[in-house]
Parts: C-alpha cells; sequence; structure tokens
C-alpha cells in the first residue's frame, strides 16, 4: 500500500511499505560485520566536514559481485519493482538505470549527520539522477536523532509511521534533503539513485 504526500513542488515524495521481513534487513545491516564477505567489502568511512555538502558516517557500496554472493539480491530486486511501479504511477519520469546502491550507517557516538543536499549532478549533459529513494533499516526506538527530512518537512517529526523500519521512501533527486545527527544508537539506511536522460 503507497502513502502519497504533496507537499510543494520541492518536497514531493512517496512512502511505500515494502513488507521487508527482519531477515532481509539484518542481511542489509549485518554487511558492515560480515567476515565471509570481508573480500568484496570496504567499508568507508565518511568525513566531509570541510566540503560543500558536510557529512559523517559509514558507507558500503553495493557492488555486482558483493549482491550476487549474499541474499539482498532478491530484496533488491524487490525494491527496484516497487520503485519501478511508483515513478510509473505518479512521477512518470523517463529513466533508464539504477546506480549501485549505497548502505549507509549514522552512529550516535560520532554525532554522524548529513547536511541538507541534493542528489542531483551540477553538471547534467546526456543522462543524470531524477529519482532518488531511502530505506529506513533501523526502528525508530534504537537511535535517537537522526531525523530524515526535507527542506520544509521533518518526516520523523510530523509522520513518524513513514519513517519505520522497513519503508521506502521516494523523491526527485532534486529536492532538498538531510540527516540530523544522531545522538544515540545507530541508524542504518539504504538509499539509491535512478538515472535517465536530462530534463528538457
Amino acid at each position: 500500500m503507497f502513502y502519497f504526500k504533496k507537499k510543494t513542488l520541492i518536497s514531493n515524495y512517496i512512502v511505500a511499505d515494502l513488507g521487508l521481513s527482519n531477515s532481509e534487513i539484518d542481511n542489509f545491516r549485518n554487511l558492515f560485520e560480515d567476515e565471509n564477505c570481508a573480500d568484496l567489502i570496504n567499508v568507508a568511512t565518511v568525513n566531509e566536514e570541510n566540503s560543500e555538502h558536510k557529512r559523517k558516517g559509514e558507507i558500503i557500496w553495493l557492488t555486482e559481485n558483493l549482491v550476487n554472493k549474499t541474499p539482498i539480491r532478491y530484496t533488491i530486486e524487490k525494491i527496484l519493482s516497487v520503485v519501478k511501479e511508483i515513478n510509473d504511477n505518479y512521477f512518470e519520469f523517463d529513466l533508464d538505470s539504477c546506480e549501485m546502491l549505497q548502505l549507509t550507517r549514522y552512529q550516535g557516538d560520532n554525532s554522524d549527520y548529513f547536511d541538507l543536499h541534493t542528489d542531483s549532478e551540477s553538471e547534467c549533459f546526456l543522462n543524470c539522477r531524477k529519482l532518488s529513494f531511502i530505506i529506513q533499516l533501523s526502528d525508530l526506538k534504537e537511535y535517537e536523532g537522526g531525523d530524515f527530512y526535507f527542506i520544509n518537512d521533518n518526516l520523523k517529526e510530523t509522520n513518524p509511521e513513514y519513517f519505520s523500519k522497513g519503508k521506502l521512501i521516494v523523491f526527485p533527486s532534486y529536492c532538498n534533503h538531510g540527516v540530523c545527527p544522531v545522538s544515540k544508537g545507530v541508524r542504518y539506511s539504504l538509499v539509491g539513485w535512478c538515472r535517465g536522460p536530462k530534463f528538457r
């Protein structure tokens, strides 16, 4: 079942319940500690506090080799199928591909966060990011802070059910959004970007 929330042009988004099981979600979260796939996993610490878009946290790029070696492959196929359905029914963007997905971990001990930003590239010639999506992999009770927000709408404050474990949030990549500092616990999420011919 889909929930549609329309505010203004800069914060249109869809929230969907993917119906993911705890084991499907844990398959992603456990990659940060998975010794069986250590040769395929690079946990990168991101500290870009001096860059244009300030950010602190940890990420894992879900490479094709990693995806094919673990059960997450089938969950990713399910996620991308729902994202396609949402785009076909609501946004109707001309899409032709999806980038490598990124697993993120924000820890309260480090006050990890991601300042307000867009996912759009500064220069887009033939192909660009058009649609972004985030899957919440943590229960709201597992951490404090870490609110996901658009420039004029804090989802965790205004609609906490939209940001519960297993929910998918899909929005245009040009929308300004960010993650408040996590003050306690750990927040996991999975993020992705769909691409297509540049907007006319």
